[in-house]
């Protein structure tokens, strides 16, 4: 894992650097990474499941009078899937300026609350 120190962090002190390095593995911790390959499989799973949803949802409700129970499971899982995205992208690490690495927690849930988290929130509850 590569870790990068802010600018205003690195110093001439070699055991500052470590201090920092340590810094930020602990604060690292639980952290998902954004090139992480089971991250990038579960965004494409996302991905299809957007589509899906953008797609088939609207010709269910044209087209069709009831869903079987097949179907209604299938639209729970799809639900529970975008839930769990929610969780998840409380807990990935976001890109800042010269690929620096966000992995403190509490910017993250701040940038993601101040970013897409509401509109993720309304659009996965089912009405």
């Amino acid at each position: 894992m590569n870790y990068y120190l802010q600018k205003n962090e690195v110093e001439d002190d070699p055991d500052h650097v470590e201090k920092d390095i340590e810094k930020q593995k602990r604060e690292a911790s639980c952290i998902i990474f954004p090139a992480n390959k089971v991250k990038q499989g579960w965004d494409v799973l996302i991905m299809l499941l957007l589509l899906y949803t953008a797609l088939f949802v609207p010709y269910k409700v044209c087209f069709e009078d009831q869903s079987s129970d097949a179907q209604f499971i299938f639209d729970c899982w799809v639900d529970a899937c975008f839930f769990i995205d929610i969780i998840l992208t409380f807990f990935t690490a976001t890109e800042q300026a010269q690929g620096v690495l966000e992995v403190k927690k509490s910017k993250l849930a701040k940038n993601y609350l101040k970013g897409w988290f509401f509109i993720d929130l309304f659009t996965t509850f089912p009405f």
